[in-house]
């Protein structure tokens, strides 16, 4: 009896599981349908911005994984996106800073 029980268990949450990422699926298609990104965005093509993102994510988190654990990847790869993400905002403000006093 006990096992007829787990199996249900096991059956809905599978169904639950897959119904989730079906609407998670269809959700990011309708969105990315009706809400059009524009082409750039604080003087930076937004593409660039996907593109420089993802590949310093893949530059810090494959080496890290292959040398270390999947921890060590965590951390290491979040220390240098946070890291990096803070200096091109000093960065950014600066050069704000810069165009403001020379108008």
């Amino acid at each position: 009896m006990d096992s007829i029980i787990a199996n249900i268990i096991i059956a809905v949450a599978l169904l639950t599981l897959l119904a989730t990422a079906t609407i998670t699926v269809l959700s990011l298609v309708h969105s990315l349908r009706v809400n059009k990104r524009p082409k750039v965005e604080n003087g930076v093509p937004t593409r660039s911005i996907t593109l420089y993102t993802l590949g310093l994510l893949l530059a810090v988190a494959l080496p890290t994984l292959l040398i270390g654990s999947m921890t060590d990847m965590c951390i290491i790869t979040s220390i240098v996106l946070l890291t990096v993400a803070s200096v091109l905002v000093i960065r950014g403000r600066i050069n704000t800073l810069k165009r403001a006093r020379n108008k």
